[in-house]
């Protein structure tokens, strides 16, 4: 007990879980940061899926001009051909690169969740810690105003008994 009355383990409870709330709460910025950085990377590898369709979308146009305005000889065709291989590759390889970020995007989330949920843990904890020393100290307070009472009501009854055999 200190000076006060009051339990100083109750203090350092508070001040632990308190740390600890702190921690859980940098740890989810940490988590969404990283989400936020997975979104972005997720956005730039839908973006390459997007301009690498664009290209063989052209890329046909450009076929399709090419036969309507003179024909298309066999060996464009073959040209054409491992052009459009080389299209779908890159477009497969995007595409694989696209779920391979969203992939992590869903990680990263499933990680940043599992901090907000720490984070509430902590929270809690903390709150209750908070809410014990609160009744602790009232108890105390609550302790000193009756002694307080009683001190009076013997100093009264002191006097009066003084009094009356004075």
């Amino acid at each position: 007990m200190t000076a006060g009355g009051a339990d100083p383990r109750l203090g350092q409870l508070e001040a632990v879980r308190q740390r600890r709330q702190e921690d859980a709460l940098r740890a989810l910025q940490q988590q969404r940061a990283q989400v936020m950085a997975g979104l972005r990377q997720a956005e730039a590898a839908q973006q390459a899926v997007q301009a690498a369709l664009a290209e063989r979308a052209a890329f046909i146009e450009r076929l399709r001009q090419g036969a309507s305005q003179g024909g298309v000889s066999v060996s464009g065709l073959l040209d054409a051909q491992g052009w459009q291989g080389a299209f779908d590759a890159r477009i497969a390889r995007a595409n694989a690169n696209l779920a391979t970020v969203l992939d992590e995007v869903a990680r990263r989330r499933d990680a940043f969740d599992e901090a907000r949920r720490a984070l509430l843990r902590a929270q809690a904890r903390l709150d209750g810690a908070r809410e014990l020393a609160l009744r602790e100290r009232r108890a105390l307070r609550a302790g000193a105003g009756r002694r307080e009472d009683e001190a009076i009501d013997e100093a009264a009854a002191r006097a009066w008994h003084t009094a009356r055999h004075a």
